[in-house]
């Protein structure tokens, strides 16, 4: 006997379905890995981070407002538009939006990170050191981690755990001029000259031009 022309399986009604939908409820759907990929490979990623190099946030902010529209389950979208609005100086926006992107996906470094930028600018040094830490825990070697933590103890007032804070970053990437720099600086705040002495050459080997260390060094060498 012959089917009824009409007569389709589930698996034909399902996919018919699917096409059925508009592009953006489709979009809707995806999560995970694969709406991040679909994100990360976009024209309008692409132009965000073009506008965000050269310091066109709010352009960048525009971009990333189409995709997660598009992409609401993408934490990749998320937590970019988060950056944008962190550079904004917009940081309870950046919060919201990456609490959203850290739930969609636990393990994103990048969420983390941005979202203690976010507490670091609006001076809750704390919760931005939780969430560095929860970066170093999920990427061991995140430079700019450590020295965001540092930065951070630095404000509390905490210069060892600061030092010990530069002292990886160091570890990780020993020829960055900043680095030796804020040491150095954190050195001198915690009383130990000597050593902020050599941080501030090692910083001028590296970068000879450096004013900030050209004159920490004249005020911290004994005068002749």
């Amino acid at each position: 006997m012959v089917s009824h022309p009409m007569r389709f399986g589930l698996a034909a009604l399902a996919l018919l379905a699917a096409l059925a939908q508009p592009a953006a409820a489709r979009a809707s759907n995806l999560s995970g890995p694969e709406v991040d990929r679909i994100v990360l490979n976009s024209q309008g990623y692409i132009a965000a981070t073009k506008f965000g190099a050269k310091g066109d946030y709010r352009r960048a902010a525009h971009e990333m407002d189409a995709l997660v529209k598009r992409y609401p389950a993408s934490a990749v979208a998320l937590y970019t538009r988060a950056l944008a609005y962190h550079n904004l100086g917009d940081d309870d926006k950046a919060l919201a939006d990456t609490a959203k992107a850290i739930k969609l996906n636990p393990s994103s470094a990048n969420s983390y990170f941005v979202r203690g930028a976010a507490f670091q600018s609006k001076g809750d040094f704390q919760q931005a050191i939780d969430n560095y830490s929860q970066v170093i825990e999920l990427v061991p070697d995140h430079e700019s981690a450590y020295l965001a933590m540092g930065t951070s103890y630095f404000s509390m007032a905490d210069y060892d755990r600061a030092i010990a804070s530069f002292d990886k970053a160091i570890e990780l990437n020993g020829s960055e001029p900043t680095y030796y720099l804020l040491r150095g600086i954190a050195y001198q705040e915690s009383g130990k000259s000597d050593r902020a002495i050599s941080d501030m050459q090692a910083t001028l080997k590296l970068d000879p031009k450096n004013e900030q260390a050209t004159a920490l060094l004249a005020s911290l060498q004994p005068k002749t």
